[in-house]
C-alpha cells in the first residue's frame, strides 16, 4: 500500500506522474519483495504440499525463473503497443497489466522448458 500512496503523493506535488518509488532499487520495492519472501517461506505448511495447492506451487516454481527472465521484455512489448501504468485509471491498468505480464510471462517460460535445449540450458 505504500508504493501507491508514494507515488500519488509525489506525483500531486509535482504536478505530473512520477514513478521513482516503482524503481527496482527503490527501498519500498526492497521491503515488499522481503515481505513477500518471508511470508512464502512461513506459510509453507503440510497443506502446501499436497492438492490443488501443492500441484499450483509446483507449476510456478518450475516456470518462475524463466517468468523473471522475460518479464521486463513483456513489460516493453506492452509498452510499444501503448499499455502501462499510465494508460488509464491506475486503479485498473496496474492490475490488468499486472496479470497481462505474468501470464505472458508464465506462458512463454512453460513454452520454453518443453523445448528440451532450452528447458535444459536457458530456463
Amino acid at each position: 500500500m505504500l508504493t501507491p500512496l508514494l507515488t500519488f503523493a509525489v506525483s500531486a506535488y509535482a504536478g505530473r506522474p512520477n514513478q521513482i518509488f516503482h524503481d527496482y532499487f527503490a527501498l519500498n520495492v526492497l521491503l515488499e519483495s522481503v515481505f513477500v519472501f518471508v511470508f512464502v517461506k512461513k506459510s509453507r505448511g503440510p497443506r502446501a504440499a499436497s492438492g490443488a495447492v501443492g500441484k499450483a506451487v509446483r507449476a510456478l516454481s518450475k516456470y518462475s525463473f524463466g517468468a523473471y527472465l522475460f518479464h521486463a521484455l513483456a513489460i516493453t512489448l506492452l509498452e510499444r503497443m501503448g499499455l502501462n501504468a499510465l494508460s488509464f485509471n491506475p486503479l485498473l491498468s496496474v492490475p490488468i497489466i499486472g496479470i497481462m505480464v505474468f501470464v505472458m510471462s508464465f506462458a512463454v517460460s512453460a513454452v520454453f522448458n518443453h523445448i528440451p535445449i532450452l528447458g535444459d540450458f536457458v530456463v
